[in-house]
């Protein structure tokens, strides 16, 4: 199974937004991410990079 980490870069400082993402759905500007043991989390940004070799996913604030 593929698992990635969620980042979100706000104000030039990088936040973890959710950790075992393994579902990532975009909308209109808006992300919503899903973790191994049901988590959900909701954020807004623009999309920047998926490194699937390092497990990250990266959205800039807007």
């Amino acid at each position: 199974m593929c698992e990635t980490s969620v980042f979100i870069i706000k104000d030039g400082n990088e936040e973890i937004v959710l950790e075992t993402a393994t579902r990532i759905v975009a909308e209109n500007g808006t992300f919503k991410a899903r973790n191994l043991f049901g988590e959900e989390k909701v954020f807004e940004g623009k999309f920047k990079e998926f490194d699937t070799s390092a497990g990250r996913f990266v959205v800039e604030a807007v």
